[in-house]
């Protein structure tokens, strides 16, 4: 194939898939850069470990049906416990004292990424061919690239 055929169908394919690409792009960013924006996912509170006092029983969170996940970091001394409704309450591991609860918004912008925040058909048939099409529009760039150098005797 010429480098014009390859051109041509590298054009079709990401003018056809741009706005799923764009929509990855932006949620996959934001989510790369949530350790650097706190309104996106609250900072991890690291406390003090008290000799001779025990930790809380997890029992107590996992009995209630909101909660979503518990998250103990041994090293900050601190429980996270996640909420299904996207909130998190951070709270020290052994006293129980409450560190923070603040919303989590890095669960609906990996829904956004992953395309089910949308709809499971727009997930399976969208979503997940704009992922293979990225790996082809990636192959015929490449195709594209090392033709255009090979003309041009470079």
């Amino acid at each position: 194939m010429s480098a014009l055929t390859y051109k041509k169908i590298h054009l079709f394919i990401a003018i056809t898939f741009i706005l799923p690409i764009v929509i990855i792009f932006i949620s996959g960013l934001i989510l790369v850069s949530k350790q650097i924006f706190p309104i996106i996912q609250p900072p991890v509170i690291e406390t003090q470990f008290i000799e001779g006092k025990s930790l809380l029983k997890l029992d107590d969170f996992t009995k209630n049906p909101e909660v979503d996940q518990i998250i103990y970091r041994p090293n900050k001394n601190n429980l996270s416990i996640r909420y299904k409704d996207d909130m998190e309450k951070q709270i020290h591991a052994q006293t129980g004292d409450v560190l923070s609860f603040a919303k989590r918004h890095t669960n609906w912008l990996l829904r956004i990424h992953q395309g089910s925040y949308f709809s499971d058909w727009v997930k399976k048939f969208i979503f997940i061919p704009t992922a293979i099409v990225l790996q082809i529009l990636w192959i015929s760039g490449m195709m594209l690239y090392f033709k255009t150098r090979k003309r041009k005797g470079a």
